[in-house]
C-alpha cells in the first residue's frame, strides 16, 4: 500500500488538470497554423515549455514520495472479522457527521477499539518466520519458512547467514584451513556443507560455536568423525541428517 498516497494526490492531481487544460491551446496552435497566423511566434513555445514543466514538476513530486522512508507498505493482510469491524466504523463515524449524537461515536469508537484488539491478537497469534537447514540429502538446502510455506532464499557457500540477532556462518569447502589468526572468531552457529575433510583442529583455532550443524550434503563418514570430535569438545551439535531439520526463530 502506497503509505503517501494521499497526500501525493492532493499536489499531483491539480498538476493534472493545469497540463490537460494547457494542453487545449496548445493543440489549437498545432491544429489551425492559419486561423492562428495572428498571434505571436513565441505562443506555441511559451505553451510547450509550460506544459513541459507542469509535466516534470508531477513527475519529480510522484518520484520524490516514492523515496520517502516507508513509502511502501507491503505483506499487510486483513481478516474477514477486522474487516467487517472496520466497515462498521467507517459507517458509523459517517453517520456521526451527520446527525452528530453521543450514542453512534460510542458505537463507532467500540468498533475501532474491537478492530484493534482483534488485530493485536491476530498477530500475536501468528508465527514468526523461521531459518530452516532441511533435510535433504545429498544436497544442501536453507529456506525461510513463512505462513506454513518454505520460501528458498540463496546462501552464501562460505560467509555470513542474514539474521537479526544471531552470528551465524555457513562454509563449504576447506579454504579456510590454511588461514591464520591470533584471535578465536565467536559465532552463535556454524554451518558445516558438502566438503568431506574439514580440519576440525583449524575450525576451532578460527571460530568459537555455540552450536555446530552439520548439514544432509555432508558425507556420512566425515560427519560422523567431525560430531563426535566436537562432543568430545563439549560444543553442541546438530545433524541434519540423524536429528532432523534444524529451525531458528527470526
Amino acid at each position: 500500500f502506497p503509505t503517501w498516497f494521499f497526500i501525493t494526490n492532493i499536489l499531483v492531481v491539480p498538476l493534472m488538470g493545469i497540463i490537460i487544460y494547457s494542453l487545449i491551446p496548445l493543440l489549437l496552435t498545432g491544429w489551425l497554423p492559419e486561423a492562428l497566423s495572428s498571434f505571436p511566434e513565441w505562443l506555441p513555445q511559451i505553451l510547450r515549455r509550460l506544459v513541459q514543466l507542469l509535466t516534470d514538476l508531477m513527475l519529480h513530486i510522484v518520484q520524490f514520495m516514492e523515496s520517502l522512508p516507508f513509502a511502501q507498505l507491503t505483506g499487510l493482510n486483513i481478516s474477514l472479522p477486522a474487516a467487517i469491524l472496520l466497515l462498521i466504523f467507517i459507517f458509523l463515524i459517517s453517520h456521526f457527521m451527520k446527525i452528530k449524537r453521543p450514542l453512534v461515536l460510542t458505537f463507532a469508537l467500540s468498533s475501532l477499539l474491537s478492530f484493534q484488539l482483534l488485530s493485536l491478537w491476530e498477530q500475536l497469534q501468528s508465527t514468526s518466520p523461521q531459518l530452516v537447514v532441511i533435510n535433504n540429502s545429498p544436497q544442501s538446502e536453507i529456506s525461510l519458512y513463512v505462513d506454513e510455506t518454505y520460501h528458498p532464499i540463496w546462501i552464501p557457500e562460505n560467509g555470513v547467514l542474514p539474521h537479526p540477532h544471531k552470528k551465524i556462518i555457513r562454509l563449504s569447502d576447506g579454504s579456510f584451513n590454511d588461514f591464520t589468526t591470533n584471535t578465536t572468531f565467536p559465532v552463535d552457529i556454524l554451518i558445516l556443507s558438502r566438503h568431506c575433510c574439514f580440519d576440525a583442529e583449524q575450525l576451532y583455532h578460527l571460530f568459537h560455536p555455540s552450536l555446530i550443524v552439520l548439514d544432509s550434503s555432508m558425507p556420512r563418514y566425515s560427519a560422523i568423525n567431525l560430531k563426535e570430535s566436537c562432543l568430545n569438545r563439549g560444543i553442541p551439535v546438530h545433524d541434519v541428517r540423524q536429528d532432523g531439520a534444524y529451525s531458528l526463530n527470526f
